[in-house]
């Protein structure tokens, strides 16, 4: 079975290195992060660091012994044990082969697999994690992480409706293995035009007559260039720069490459689901002095509170699978937040990042509406708290008897505020939470299309409980 290795994001430091053979394995490491969240060193804004979890598999495992079915059920725990961290898939820096193209069909199962559990990147290496040192390993793993973030703004700057197709300028016989393994995902030369976006794969001097052969083309779009197992020359970068396009993006082997092309079209559901004009990035107004202008995206924050205890564990897991499930059901580009053992002067800094949506998951009473370990706050000191802030557009508070500080929450101003009157079953609020998330992001912000997915969800949760909460939305008077 993988090897599990957790990184803080921008660190190389192994945080804890873990065999991973049962679900009692997954329990440790969940809340060992909750530990880690609550009791280490913060990012300098003052938030919980980001983890990313790395699952290693070695080359036996990878892609010729382990199940798909074993691969779906380690992805599903560890999806809803690490707290929406960043999942990588790290597999062997395996070379093209016959061998390799002999498994194009059980590889593209594995890549559906992989996206159907939302694995953040699939990266590869010629690093063994058996090794006494396993310091180039990490620094690796850290590099590969550190790519995400630029590959994830290609993916949302250029996904829309379109399929998208690679294209390799390279020596023929590479050209023609590669193309085998990644099969329908390659144009060739010859291959049949259609209205797609164009991602060109460079290796070595630009082919200046093929790149312009296909930017005249148009039946489809150019939009990305990229290399395998090289770095990008200055001629690359210098085109793209002429082009008004994304650098180049690196990638170590053909996999991930496969694997990214996989993501881009898979953005294409949202863009066939989503109402046309419902969510939209728009260009951020007055950047602060010094600053570049930043594109904006949908974010969620999720904040937790159950406190110290074994008696707490229970919540805590519930707390981490409904994350987990919840993340699984939006589009894995999205920015989230996760914030445990959250206090206000925490949630002050939180809420300071704009979400869009903010969901609390914790213990609740008619009296405080949230309790916090080692705070005492009425639902009337929390009116006053939410009075002055800028509060965002949804706030789901996934606790027994929210009601009264959803209300309050939407009589400081807000959008719409989703809680529950009563004793409500941990494990079953996201049957709601996910409905209203879902219309969010499909149809947009709007109040009425978030009371609308607020009552589908309320139609769930109300089958899928065994006692008698019910769920309750607010929203200001006067306000869309």
């Amino acid at each position: 079975m993988p090897y599990v290795i957790v990184q803080e994001d921008g660190d190389f430091e192994l945080l804890m290195p873990l065999n991973v053979e049962k679900a009692e394995d997954w329990d440790e490491l969940c809340l060992e992060l909750v530990k880690k969240a609550g009791s280490g060193p913060r990012r300098q804004d003052g938030l919980t660091p980001i983890f990313n979890v790395f699952l290693l598999l070695d080359k036996e495992e990878f892609p010729y012994r382990l199940q798909r079915s074993a691969l779906k059920d380690l992805l599903d725990l560890a999806r809803r044990r690490i707290w929406g961290g960043r999942l990588f898939l790290v597999v062997a820096d395996l070379p093209v082969s016959d061998e390799l193209v002999e498994t194009m069909g059980d590889l593209g199962d594995w890549m559906r697999v992989l996206l159907e559990n939302g694995v953040s990147d699939l990266l590869q290496t010629d690093k063994s994690y058996w090794s006494e040192n396993l310091e180039p390993l990490l620094r690796e793993l850290r590099h590969g992480a550190g790519k995400l973030r630029s590959k994830e703004e290609a993916l949302l700057d250029v996904a829309d409706h379109r399929e998208w197709r690679c294209v390799f300028l390279t020596e023929p016989g590479a050209r023609d293995l590669a193309g085998e393994l990644l099969g329908p995902l390659v144009l060739g030369d010859s291959g049949k035009r259609g209205d797609f976006k164009l991602l060109i794969v460079v290796a070595g001097e630009v082919d200046a007559e093929r790149v312009d052969s296909y930017l005249r083309d148009q039946t489809h779009e150019v939009r990305l260039f990229a290399t395998v197992k090289q770095r990008p020359s200055q001629e690359l970068k210098d085109l793209c720069s002429k082009l008004d396009l994304d650098p180049p993006l690196v990638f170590r082997g053909e996999l991930e490459l496969w694997y990214f092309l996989r993501r881009l079209n898979d953005l294409r559901k949202w863009h066939s689901l989503r109402s046309p004009g419902a969510v939209q990035r728009v260009w951020a107004a007055q950047p602060e002095e010094g600053q570049q202008p930043t594109w904006q995206y949908p974010s969620l924050l999720f904040t937790s509170a159950f406190g110290p205890g074994d008696e707490q564990i229970p919540q805590w897991l519930a707390a981490a699978d409904e994350v987990g499930r919840l993340l699984c059901k939006v589009p894995y580009t999205l920015d989230s937040q996760v914030e445990l053992e959250i206090q206000p002067d925490q949630l002050i800094r939180a809420l300071e990042r704009r979400p869009n949506a903010w969901i609390h998951m914790g213990h609740g009473s008619a009296r405080s509406g949230l309790h916090i370990p080692g705070r005492e706050m009425t639902k009337e000191q929390w009116g006053r708290f939410f009075s002055k802030r800028d509060l965002p557009p949804l706030a789901l508070f996934l606790t027994c008897d929210s009601h009264e500080v959803a209300r309050s929450f939407a009589e400081a101003g807000a959008g719409v505020a989703i809680g529950f009157e009563g004793i409500v079953e941990s494990d079953k609020t996201w049957y709601l939470a996910e409905q209203v998330l879902m219309a969010m992001f499909v149809r947009g912000m709007s109040r009425q299309v978030i009371l609308e997915g607020f009552a589908a969800g309320a139609r769930n949760f109300e089958i899928a409980q065994t006692l008698t909460a019910k769920p309750r939305a607010y929203y200001p008077r006067g306000r869309r």
